[in-house]
């Protein structure tokens, strides 16, 4: 048997925590189909790195470091602003335009595939809700909370919430953050 263990480094303190999750429980199918994925890509396709996903359970979102446990706590003072349709974002710490990160991004219930890309690589915790993660390519990834994502940048994705709650997303990087809308 094989021990998954997850590290986070994180943007705005640069401290790490290793976590091991239990093993995740068996995903059923997605039950929705997968929207158009649009044909727009960068980057050398031989290069191309694809997400690193890490399923994760009610134990992994209890470990997390404190920075993350309070990002959450403080969201309603948070100053949020659109991005995209059914989302929105506020910033945590750092920067969005370079260095050290953290930001919160809010993605409502039951909304549609969002196809987008990142100029630098994020990563991305899932705090509330049930995230269907689409990437380019891929199958899709159902993301319960204290699941992550590495998203590298350049790379086309979508996020959309499942039905039956909001969801909420932990992203943090070290070199700033971006939305290109595809």
């Amino acid at each position: 048997m094989r021990t998954l263990v997850l590290v986070l480094t994180l943007g705005c303190g640069g401290s790490q925590q290793a976590v091991t999750p239990a093993a995740p429980a068996e995903q059923p199918p997605a039950s929705t189909p997968e929207p158009a994925e649009p044909s727009t890509t960068t980057g050398d396709p031989a290069t191309r790195r694809n997400a690193t996903v890490v399923p994760g359970d009610q134990a992994t979102l209890a470990a997390l470091p404190k920075e993350v446990v309070d990002a959450q706590k403080r969201a309603a003072t948070l100053a949020w602003q659109a991005y995209g349709p059914d989302r929105r974002f506020a910033l945590v710490s750092g920067s969005l335009e370079s260095g050290a990160f953290a930001a919160l991004v809010e993605v409502k219930a039951g909304s549609a595939a969002f196809w987008h890309m990142h100029g630098k690589d994020v990563r991305i915790v899932v705090l509330a809700g049930i995230v269907e993660y689409l990437e380019s390519g891929q199958p899709t990834h159902t993301l319960a909370p204290g699941s992550s994502v590495l998203q590298p940048g350049g790379y086309k994705h979508s996020e959309s919430c499942k039905a039956g709650s909001d969801c909420l997303l932990y992203v943090h990087g070290d070199r700033g953050f971006d939305v290109k809308p595809l």
